[in-house]
C-alpha cells in the first residue's frame, strides 16, 4: 500500500480528518464545479446540516439565504468560493451570514477559500473553504491563508515553501526519530518520498497537512494524539505555540504537562480522557493553562477515540484551542446585552424585522411583552388585524407600503388593542438587495403611552388655561376679553356682507337684594340660570358674554337692518322676567337693556359700540327698568 493510500480517507480527505473534526474552524472541500465533497464536524455544526445533506450541494444555493456584512443578500457569483474558482486566487476574511433552510437565525462567519490545483498539470481541482464562527473567533483572519500553500500552487513540480514545510513537520513525521521517549514530537520519516518524486496524491496530501497546520495557526488551536498502548503523546506545532514551548525539546512528559495546567485542571483533563477511553464518548471542557511566560489562558479542550483501520492500537486525538479572548468577549457581550436589555426595558422599546417576501414579522421579547402577544411571530395580516387598533390599521398599512415603495425610512405613531389606551412609536428603514429591490424592513417600536398621556394632560391643561383666560368661571359664558374679539370679528363680517349687527348691554334689575337676602350662593345660582335662559334665545352665530357682576353683553349678527333685532331683544326681556326658583323660593329679576347698531355713519370701534350700548342701558334704568332703549347720538 502506498503512502498515499495509507493516509487518505474517503472523498480524497486524508486521515487527518479525525484531527480536523476536533477543530472549531469549519473546513469544506468543494470540487471544481463548487459541489461539496466533504466537510469536518465544525462545518456541519455551523451550517446546521450533516455531511450527507451537504454532499453535492453548493454554498451559493439560494435556499441558504446568504447575507453580506451589511445585511444585504449576497449574489452567487460574488461568493468567496466562486471568486476563488473563477480567479484561481485565495479569498480571505469575508464576513457572511448563512441561514440554511432548516434554521430561523443567521450564523455570522469569517469565510475564506483556497484554490487547489493538480500538481502535475496545474489544473484547478477544487477549493478548500474554511468557516470561522464570528461569535467564537479570537483573531481576525487577516493574514494570507494561502502562504503555506503558495509555492505548491505555482506549478506541478514546485516544492513546499519553508513555512509550509515547518508546519507540516509537526504532523508528518514518524515516531521512530525519538524511539524510546515517553513523549515525542513527530519527526520527519527518513524514508519519506522526496518532493520531486511524489505522486499527485502525495502532493495533495502534503497540501492538506499544510492546510491543517495553517488552520491551527489562525484558530489559535493545537492538535495532539495519544497512543494508549505505548502511552506516547504527540503534539502538533500548534500545541507548542500555544504553550510557548520549543518543539525541538519534544513533547513534554505527563509530569511536565501537569505543570502546564492550573490546579485541578490537569486532573479534570485526565479524568475526561479516561472516561472517553472507557465509554467512547468524546469530551469537551474548558481548562486554565499556564504558558511559559507565566500568563494564564483559558482553553477549550476536545478529545475523541480513534482506532487504526487495521483494528490495531487505540488512540485518543484532540485539540486545545485558546479561547481567552472569546471568553472575555462573551463576558463583554453578556454585559452589553444586559445593558441593552435594561435600556430597552427602561425605554419600553423593542426591535423588529419584517420579511417583505414571506410577510413574517420577527421581534424581540420586549415587543412581545407590551404587545401582549406571547412568543408568536405573526404575519403582517395578523399584526394589522389583531394587534393594531382597528381605526389605525389602514394608516399603518399605507405608511409602511409607501416607505417600501420609496425605499425610505419612516416614523409613525399608532394605537394597539381595541381601546385607545396604548400608543406605539415605530421607526423603520427599508433594506434592499444588490438589485435595489426591497427585501426587508428593520426598526424599533417604543411604547409611548406615558408620553401620549402626558401630551393629552398638557393639552387639557392648555384648554383649561384658555378657558380660564377667555370664559367666565361661574357661567361658562365668554368673558369681556373674548367678547371684544367676537365683536371685532362680527364688525368685519358685517362690512364685508353689508349686513347689520346689534350690540346690547344688559344689567339685571333687583339682583343686589337677592345677594343681600339669600346670600351669594343663591345669587350665583341665579346668574347661572339667567345665563342659560338668555343663551337659549340666541342663534348659533350670536354671542352672549358676562362682563362682570350682574352685567351681560350680547352681539346679534347678520341682521337685515336695525329693526330685525327687535324680536330677539323682546325675547331677552321676557326670558329675564320669568321667576328663578332656588331653594323652594321664586326669585324675580328683570333686565335693563341698551342697544346700538353697526355700521354707523361715523367710524367706530368695538369699545365705542359697547360704550354706546352701556349709555343706552342707563337710559332704560331711568325709564323704569325692564325695558330696552336704543342709543341715540345727540345732535351737535
Amino acid at each position: 500500500m502506498s503512502v498515499s493510500d495509507r493516509q487518505r480517507g474517503p472523498d480524497g480527505f486524508p486521515q487527518c480528518q479525525q484531527v480536523l473534526d476536533g477543530l472549531p474552524v469549519g473546513i469544506v472541500f468543494q470540487n471544481a464545479q463548487g459541489e461539496i465533497r466533504t466537510a469536518n464536524t465544525a462545518a456541519e455544526r455551523m451550517l446546521g446540516v450533516s455531511l450527507e445533506q451537504l454532499r453535492g450541494k453548493t454554498l451559493i444555493s439560494a435556499d441558504w439565504r446568504t447575507r453580506q456584512e451589511d445585511g444585504t443578500p449576497l449574489c452567487g457569483d460574488r461568493h468567496p468560493i466562486m471568486v476563488a474558482l473563477r480567479t484561481g486566487e485565495t479569498v480571505a476574511n469575508i464576513v457572511l451570514g448563512v441561514l440554511n433552510p432548516e434554521r430561523r437565525a443567521h450564523v455570522w462567519l469569517n469565510v475564506g477559500a483556497i484554490p487547489i490545483r493538480n500538481p502535475s498539470n496545474g489544473a484547478l481541482e477544487g477549493v478548500y473553504t474554511w468557516l470561522e464562527d464570528r461569535s467564537l473567533s479570537t483573531e481576525p483572519l487577516s493574514e494570507d491563508p494561502r502562504g503555506a500553500l503558495a509555492a505548491q500552487d505555482e506549478g506541478a513540480s514546485a516544492a513546499p515553501s519553508p513555512s509550509a514545510a515547518s508546519e507540516v513537520d509537526g504532523l508528518h513525521r514518524s515516531a521512530d526519530a525519538q524511539e524510546g521517549a515517553r513523549g515525542r514530537s513527530i519527526a520527519t520519516d527518513d524514508t519519506a518520498v522526496e518532493v520531486g518524486s511524489r505522486t499527485s496524491d502525495e502532493a495533495l496530501l502534503q497540501r492538506q497537512f499544510a492546510l491543517l497546520a495553517h488552520t491551527e495557526r489562525i484558530a489559535a488551536v493545537g492538535s495532539w494524539e495519544w497512543e494508549v498502548a505505548t502511552d506516547t503523546m504527540t503534539w502538533s506545532q500548534g500545541m507548542f505555540r500555544l504553550f510557548q514551548l520549543d518543539p525541538a525539546a519534544g513533547t513534554p512528559s505527563a509530569a511536565d504537562q501537569a505543570r502546564l495546567f492550573a490546579a485541578g485542571d490537569w486532573h479534570r483533563l485526565r479524568s475526561a480522557a479516561e472516561e472517553t477511553l472507557r465509554s467512547g464518548t468524546a469530551y469537551a471542557l474548558e481548562l486554565r493553562v499556564i504558558r511559559r511566560d507565566g500568563e494564564r489562558r483559558v482553553c477549550l479542550a476536545r478529545g475523541a477515540l480513534a482506532r487504526a483501520h487495521d483494528g490495531g492500537s487505540t488512540h485518543l486525538i484532540g485539540s486545545l484551542q485558546d479561547i481567552t479572548e472569546r471568553k472575555q468577549r462573551e463576558q463583554n457581550n453578556r454585559l452589553n446585552d444586559l445593558r441593552l436589555r435594561l435600556a430597552l426595558s427602561s425605554a419600553r422599546m423593542g426591535v423588529w424585522e419584517f420579511d417583505i417576501r414571506t410577510k413574517l414579522l420577527y421581534w424581540s421579547p420586549e415587543i412581545n411583552r407590551y404587545f401582549n402577544v406571547g412568543a408568536q411571530e405573526p404575519t403582517e395580516a395578523v399584526f394589522l388585524t389583531q394587534i393594531v387598533h382597528p381605526e389605525d390599521a389602514p394608516a399603518v398599512k399605507a405608511r409602511m407600503d409607501a416607505a417600501i415603495a420609496a425605499r425610505s425610512r419612516y416614523v409613525m405613531e399608532y394605537r394597539i388593542g381595541t381601546t385607545a389606551g396604548r400608543w406605539i412609536l415605530d421607526q423603520g428603514e427599508v433594506i434592499c438587495d444588490e438589485h435595489g429591490e426591497p427585501v426587508r424592513v428593520i426598526g424599533t417600536s417604543m411604547d409611548i403611552t406615558t408620553r401620549k398621556q402626558a401630551e393629552e394632560a398638557l393639552r387639557a391643561s392648555e384648554r383649561r388655561l384658555v378657558q380660564m383666560a377667555y370664559t367666565d368661571a361661574l357661567t361658562g359664558l365668554p368673558n369681556r376679553l373674548l367678547f371684544e374679539d367676537r365683536l371685532r370679528q362680527a364688525m368685519a363680517q358685517a362690512q364685508r356682507a353689508e349686513r347689520t349687527i346689534a350690540v346690547g348691554y344688559l344689567d339685571l334689575d333687583g339682583f343686589k337684594p337677592i345677594n343681600d337676602t339669600y346670600g351669594h350662593a343663591a345669587g350665583d345660582q341665579c346668574l347661572i340660570v339667567m345665563a342659560q335662559r338668555l343663551k337659549q334665545i340666541l342663534r348659533e352665530g350670536d354671542t352672549l358674554a358676562r362682563l362682570g357682576g350682574d352685567e351681560f353683553a350680547v352681539v346679534l349678527v347678520d341682521l337685515r337692518d336695525n329693526e330685525a333685532s327687535a324680536p330677539f331683544l323682546d325675547r331677552l326681556l321676557a326670558a329675564a322676567a320669568e321667576p328663578v326658583r332656588i331653594a323652594e323660593t321664586n326669585l324675580r329679576v328683570t333686565l335693563s337693556l341698551g342697544v346700538t347698531f353697526f355700521p354707523q355713519p361715523d367710524a367706530v370701534d368695538g369699545v365705542e359700540l359697547l360704550r354706546q350700548a352701556d349709555q343706552a342701558m342707563y337710559q332704560a334704568k331711568l325709564a323704569g327698568k325692564n325695558c330696552c332703549r336704543r342709543f341715540a347720538r345727540k345732535s351737535r
